[in-house]
């Protein structure tokens, strides 16, 4: 059972992240599964 609500890539969600908090620390997204989100 995957736990997102809504489709992502990676690109995205580091797209969304770049003008937030994530983003000004040098946060990046590097892997997506069904029940994990690993950055």
């Amino acid at each position: 059972m995957a736990i997102w609500q809504r489709e992502a890539t990676l690109e995205q969600l580091n797209q969304r992240s770049a003008g937030c908090m994530v983003g000004h620390l040098g946060i990046r997204f590097t892997a997506i599964n069904d029940d994990s989100l690993e950055a």
